[in-house]
């Protein structure tokens, strides 16, 4: 046998890391976050891109969730500006647009 039954049946703990909401809709964005909290992650928010980039200068996150269409940059622009300042948390682009 290569497994052991206790390997196999070993329960695995969940991943959970820093997570950076950023939607300009406060339901939706709220909404997320109370999601990704109640799964364990330390989650912070914010309502738009130019904010979201200063805090993402400022604290490190696994992953950002961001709205596409928000006012100001929206959430390619957002995107852009991560990489240039090589960012390396995982970016998950959500939508309520069909696009």
């Amino acid at each position: 046998m290569s497994e052991s039954v206790e390997a196999r049946s070993a329960v695995l703990e969940p991943v959970t890391g820093r997570v950076l909401v950023v939607d300009d809709h406060a339901q939706a964005r709220q909404s997320m976050a109370d999601v990704l909290g109640q799964a364990g992650h330390e989650v912070r928010c914010c309502s738009g891109g130019h904010e979201a980039l200063g805090l993402a200068t400022e604290e490190c996150f696994d992953c950002i969730v961001t709205d596409l269409k928000m006012p100001g940059m929206d959430g390619l622009e957002f995107i852009v500006q991560l990489e240039k300042r090589r960012h390396p948390a995982q970016v998950v682009m959500v939508t309520a647009h069909a696009t």
